[in-house]
Parts: structure tokens; sequence; C-alpha cells
């Protein structure tokens, strides 16, 4: 998805170092990309967009597929706890599913604390003495779950405006 991403970026900023007129969201429309290759005069540029657009095309369909299997995965065999996480407004089927296959069995964790650690969303803290030092292992945990936490947070406050956290909308 990440790959994707970029390459759609690359479309949007070769888009504008040309100065071509903003194109908008163009992500999930494939028609929509394959205008934008029309708007470029210069033949090199035309044909790099075309590229994009093509690797964007087959990603399309290799992450559909995957999407597919692993939903279908998911019901089979982690039916309860799949449907459970999509209850939370907000979380879908991928946020779900990125959260189910990266904890897999949540007791290995022995407290909250370990957990939320695993998922990089406390700091560690270094203190001797009463003096801090530099937060050393910043990189250890899971990197996935705390990108999808992150993720799920904006959608949860986004759909439950209930939340009352008007410092993220």
């Amino acid at each position: 998805m990440r790959t994707r991403a970029d390459l759609l970026t690359h479309i949007q900023l070769t888009n504008y170092q040309v100065n071509n007129p903003t194109l908008g969201r163009i992500s999930k429309s494939k028609r929509k990309r394959d205008d934008v290759v029309e708007t470029f005069e210069d033949k090199t540029i035309r044909a790099s967009v075309e590229i994009d657009n093509n690797i964007i095309a087959h990603y399309d369909k290799v992450i559909s597929k995957l999407e597919w299997y692993l939903i279908k995965n998911a019901q089979e065999t982690s039916y309860k706890e799949f449907s459970i996480l999509q209850t939370i407004r907000g979380v879908g089927e991928i946020i779900a599913l990125t959260i189910l296959y990266e904890v897999d069995d949540i007791n290995r964790f022995e407290t909250v604390q370990d957990f939320a650690s695993y998922c990089r969303l406390v700091k560690c803290v270094h203190e001797s003495a009463g003096k801090k030092y530099a937060s050393k292992g910043s990189k250890i945990g899971n990197v996935h779950l705390k990108y999808i936490f992150s993720e799920a947070a904006v959608y949860v406050v986004k759909f439950n405006p209930e939340s009352n956290c008007s410092y993220l909308k």
C-alpha cells in the first residue's frame, strides 16, 4: 500500500512540477488516472506517468486479492475477534485485520503496559538520580501496530463525535 501511495504521490508531484492544474484525489479511479496521462505534453513525462499508472493497476489487483484472502481467512479462523474489532466505529476491515494478525495472541502480554510498549505507544524513560537521559529503544516493538493504532485513533475520533477530542479534528 505504501509503494502504491508513493507512486500516486509521484504523479501528483510531477503534475505540480509542470504547472498543471491540481489533480485532486486520483487514487480510487483508474479512469481519472488514465486521463491525467494525457495532460502532459512532454512524451517522456507522459511515459513516466503511464508506467506509474500501470504499476498502480497491478498493485490494485494484487492488493485486492490479498485483502479478499485475509478477510476470508480471518472470518474462518478468528471470526469472533475480527467481528469485535469492527464494532468500534471507525475501525474497518483493514485496521481490524492488521490488529488481528499483528497482535496474534493477546495473552502473551502479561500486562497492558507490556502490550502498549510492544505497540510503541509509550516512550522509554531513562532516569537516574532524578535526571532524565536520552530515550533509548525507540525502535523496539511493532512498527505496524504503532502505525495502525495511530490511523485507528484518527478514524475513531472522526466517526465518534462524542469522543470530545476537538484538538484532533
